[in-house]
């Protein structure tokens, strides 16, 4: 369609919009973009589109990019990026859901504006690793599931078994002599082994 083909009328309120929208705030203008762009990006690279934890933390990364750009900061995106210490354009990638974040970006995009990193975690779905168990039984345990899990092979499992009643072992000895210690400890003390 030529631009001739247009009514004059229908050219002249385009026009204005385009006027109008130049004279915006630029946190009015992000906000009416973001209302009209609302879920028209595609993934780059993926042909279904973005994931649904791209889709939750683009609309974290619009929320933030829209508090900072409100009064009284009323930071624009390049201002944000240089304060997060991030690239611009990593934030507008992240804003459309065009661009897969890098936790690395992302850890120092929140520690640059003094946000917290387990939003945004929780939102990509980055669980961190459960905490390593200290004590003897914890490891125990780890290696005995890892032990009775289908994926593992049965040369790696006669090993983890063969470790693991060695480690058992040891442990009851441990035990057995922590017994014999504190048994000796009351006697010299002349505690009753009842208290």
């Amino acid at each position: 369609m030529r631009i001739l083909d247009i009514p004059r009328a229908e050219r002249r309120r385009r026009v204005d919009l385009h006027i109008r929208r130049d004279k915006m705030p630029s946190y009015l203008r992000r906000r009416a973009v973001r209302a009209y762009a609302e879920g028209m990006q595609r993934a780059r690279g993926s042909a279904e589109g973005p994931s649904q934890q791209q889709l939750d933390f683009a609309d974290w990364v619009k929320d933030v990019v829209d508090a900072f750009g409100d009064p009284p900061k009323e930071w624009s995106v390049t201002r944000i990026a240089r304060e997060a210490g991030v690239h611009r354009n990593a934030i507008y990638d992240w804003m459309g859901a065009r661009a897969k974040p890098q936790r690395e970006t992302v850890a120092k995009f929140c520690k640059g504006l003094g946000l917290d990193y387990d939003e945004p975690a929780r939102l990509l779905g980055w669980n961190e690793a459960p905490s390593v168990p200290k004590d003897l039984e914890g490891f125990i345990r780890r290696a005995r599931a890892l032990a009775d899990h289908p994926g593992t092979s049965a040369e790696r499992r006669r090993v983890l078994e063969a470790r693991i009643e060695a480690a058992e072992s040891t442990f009851r000895a441990a035990q057995e002599m922590e017994k014999t210690a504190e048994a000796l400890l009351r006697e010299a003390l002349g505690e009753d082994a009842d208290t």
